[in-house]
């Protein structure tokens, strides 16, 4: 699929998005949870050479455990948890402080997720996600449902998390396509006067918001607002019992 030319939908709040892809900063019990290394683990470390590529495995592996999105960081930035996994591992050694080159990081993060028994997202993996995708918009079309269905999806499958610009072109294409479908299923069944009516309740701004505020109980109205609901929302619901009527029809 290709968005390049749609605006990507907002899904998640910008606090939502540092929630859950910032690295985790840990607390010391949090440390002694998520970076607690088993003797398998601890076996691939010491086949390893240098101490600041031991370290960053074991970092990658602890952030991974706490949440299942590969982090960005360098070692600088996380010296608390350098100096606690020296201390319990490492016999209090004084790493170098070094920017991991890009291919080792690489390395490291794919040795980390076959450890973890994970994967990364592939091209096969987003193939999958967009055919379970296409068969939830048929029910739901609201984004954040979706964005919910491409986590658990993510979940089952075992898969480090896509980026969150990744989904959000994932989601936006998915709703476009669902949206063209049922644009084509309606003009293969609706009458010409259907359309007519059809657009001019689209083009007619803030009428369907409008009702969107009428969310609770008759009897919570009152009766001038029963009948303002009423006379609103008439039209719309004949209209819509046209649009929907072909559903009980056979087709040809």
């Amino acid at each position: 699929m290709d968005n390049t030319n749609q605006k990507r939908i907002q899904i998640l709040m910008p606090n939502e998005i540092r929630e859950l892809y910032e690295r985790p900063a840990f607390n010391q019990t949090e440390r002694e949870e998520y970076f607690a290394l088993d003797d398998d683990m601890l076996k691939v470390l010491k086949g390893m050479d240098k101490l600041e590529t031991k370290l960053y495995l074991a970092l990658l592996i602890g952030y991974f455990r706490a949440k299942p999105v590969i982090p960005k960081f360098q070692l600088k930035d996380v010296q608390e948890d350098i100096e606690f996994l020296c201390k319990t591992y490492f016999s209090s050694s004084k790493p170098k402080l070094v920017t991991i080159p890009k291919s080792t990081r690489s390395k490291l993060i794919s040795k980390m997720l076959s450890m973890l028994d994970f994967e990364h997202f592939t091209k096969l993996h987003q193939a999958n996600l967009i055919v379970r995708l296409k068969d939830v918009a048929t029910i739901c079309i609201e984004p954040r449902y979706i964005f919910d269905e491409c986590l658990a999806f993510f979940g089952q499958q075992r898969l480090a998390l896509a980026g969150y610009t990744t989904l959000q072109d994932l989601i936006t294409d998915i709703l476009s396509a669902e949206r063209q479908r049922t644009e084509l299923v309606l003009s293969q069944h609706m009458t010409d006067l259907t359309k007519q009516r059809l657009r001019k309740v689209l083009n007619r701004k803030g009428l369907l918001n409008s009702l969107s505020g009428y969310k609770g109980s008759a009897r919570d109205f009152s009766p001038a607002e029963r009948l303002c609901c009423s006379t609103e929302s008439s039209g719309l619901l004949r209209l819509f019992r046209q649009i929907y009527s072909f559903e009980a029809c056979p087709t040809t």
